[in-house]
């Protein structure tokens, strides 16, 4: 005989579905919550990275040469939100006169969080390995391999992502 709220066992009995169901879909709930934050988190520090090689070519410009390199990387590290570190800077100074660029390249590394470095890791194959400079560290040049427009995914432990900010101004420009 079937009660007339239409279940046909007790309450207590229908609890291994629900837990059965909610085991299942931990892992992509996970994924959907920590993916979002990492692509607000790498959203920002691109926003960072771009506005710090803005500023520097700027500061490029009003000096008339590129000055000291560890000063600028100073100044990117000031500006750097956090998850951000091992900020780089680079500066591509022609010396062809007023009419030429100066391009500055500013870079920093974000770590992945867990689930989206496992779905990352093995959904994206184009990023095979590191993209070290023969310095050590980031190499932060305009053009890096195997890169996914601004971010590149580094796929080897420690699993991070490089965030590259591009800035160019001519060298005439008086703010």
């Amino acid at each position: 005989m079937i009660p007339r709220d239409g279940h046909s066992c007790p309450p207590e009995a229908a609890g291994g579905q629900t837990t059965t169901e909610t085991i299942l879909l931990f892992p992509v709930f996970m994924l959907l919550v920590l993916g979002l934050i990492q692509m607000g988190q790498l959203a920002t520090a691109l926003l960072i990275a771009n506005y710090a090689a803005s500023s520097i070519a700027r500061q490029v410009v009003r000096d008339g040469r590129a000055g000291d390199r560890t000063a600028h990387e100073a100044r990117l590290r000031k500006l750097m939100t956090a998850g951000m570190k091992n900020g780089k800077v680079t500066i591509d100074m022609p010396t062809g006169g007023l009419m030429s660029n100066v391009t500055v390249n500013a870079c920093a590394e974000i770590g992945a969080f867990p689930f989206v470095n496992y779905f990352v890791k093995h959904s994206i194959k184009l990023t095979m390995g590191p993209y070290i400079s023969p310095t050590g560290g980031v190499n932060c040049e305009s053009t890096i391999p195997n890169s996914m427009g601004p971010f590149y995914y580094y796929r080897q432990h420690p699993y991070y992502f490089v965030v590259h900010g591009k800035a160019t101004a001519r060298l005439n420009y008086q703010p």
